[in-house]
């Protein structure tokens, strides 16, 4: 059967388990971690991926979640940080409801 070559059956269809059985980030933790709390579960964020968002990302993080994709003017890079937290927050926002994360890059200037 489909156990003996490490496969799940569902629905009649043939899987591998990691495409059902997968570890997600809660809503509550992305929520916590992009204001600079700490999540409550372990594994959500990381100390060297930033997650906590000021205000102006704050602002496209909220309008993010109500049209379904992120824009960023290039990369979304922040200096100051080293990194991109509204990427970041977003993608681990899509992630804990297990959908695909968009992410629109604009070309800046």
């Amino acid at each position: 059967g489909p156990e003996q070559r490490g496969m799940v059956e569902l629905e009649g269809l043939e899987i591998p388990p990691s495409a059902v059985e997968c570890w997600r980030p809660t809503l509550d933790d992305v929520e916590r971690i992009s204001w600079g709390k700490p999540a409550r579960k372990k594994c959500t964020g990381s100390r060297g991926v930033p997650h906590r968002l000021n205000q102006d990302e704050r602002m496209l993080y909220d309008m993010a979640k109500r049209k379904g994709f992120v824009e960023t003017t290039g990369s979304g890079y922040r200096r100051v940080r080293r990194g991109a937290p509204l990427v970041n927050t977003y993608r681990n926002w899509c992630d804990a409801r297990g959908v695909a994360s968009v992410q629109l890059h604009k070309a800046g200037g």
